[in-house]
């Protein structure tokens, strides 16, 4: 309960009690006030009584962090080469990716999207704006089928368009963007969709608030026909930043490491 706290405090900021209540799974009012007392120290209220996170605090969760993702690798998972690693990727998985060169990037990529491709699935890949023509021609040249574009089997599309609509980024609509282009994918007969997404485009639009709350709903895996690889530039997170991303999903993968988080 204590952990749930500390975790809720540190992804939004601030909450207030009936909030706390919601996102730690309890309805008893008196075991939440018992917790938060016992968290003297690591949290604070707010000039409007709202609940926050000390300095103290937000140690306490770095190290919470740090544990987590220390105890969720084994000894198998780290053995993977992560190329073949990110083409093993199926159903239900919501992969971390840090990309450190642009080359690093396609190089991962492109073997993620043809291995979904080989298997029956579509494949679409949310690309900043600029990279939109390059990435066809670079896609081609790699050796995917051009007819898989032709088809519609693979889809390039705009990252800033997908995820920032007319400057607003809104969690839900995303997913249920996400889950329409699903649907009609497996109307076309597709097994499912297999998708990457450049997710800088957030942080370039300062709208990082809803790039956490978006990695937190869509969760470490989730029941769809469907896998999605989150790709964050190494250069543009400090630390702090990518243990909170890297919470948010069950796999991460980077250029000498592949492992899944349990």
């Amino acid at each position: 309960m204590r952990r749930s706290i500390i975790k809720c405090l540190e992804e939004q900021g601030s909450l207030s009690f009936n909030d706390l209540l919601k996102l730690v799974n309890t309805k008893n009012h008196g075991e939440l006030g018992f917790h938060l007392r016992a968290l003297k120290g690591l949290i604070e209220k707010t000039s409007s009584d709202d609940f926050s996170l000390t300095n103290k605090g937000l140690l306490a969760a770095d190290l919470l962090d740090d544990i987590s993702l220390i105890f969720s690798r084994t000894t198998s998972d780290l053995l993977n080469s992560p190329v073949r690693y990110v083409q093993s990727l199926t159903f239900g998985d919501h992969a971390f990716f840090l990309c450190d060169s642009e080359t690093h990037k396609k190089d991962m990529c492109f073997s993620y999207l043809r291995a979904g491709l080989a298997n029956g699935e579509a494949a679409v890949f949310f690309a900043r704006e600029q990279k939109l023509d390059s990435y066809v021609h670079e896609i081609r040249r790699d050796g995917i089928n051009a007819e898989y574009i032709d088809k519609e089997a693979l889809i390039i599309m705009s990252a800033e368009e997908w995820y920032i609509n007319k400057g607003k980024a809104h969690a839900q609509t995303i997913i249920s963007n996400w889950t329409k282009l699903l649907k009609a994918k497996q109307k076309a007969r597709f097994l499912g969709l297999r998708g990457a997404g450049e997710m800088d485009v957030f942080i370039d639009c300062a709208k990082t608030k809803e790039l956490l709350t978006y990695e937190r709903m869509l969760g470490r895996n989730f029941a769809l026909n469907s896998c999605v690889l989150c790709i964050y530039d190494a250069n543009r997170l400090d630390e702090r930043q990518f243990r909170r991303m890297a919470t948010f999903h069950g796999h991460i993968i980077s250029k000498d490491i592949a492992y899944k988080l349990t």
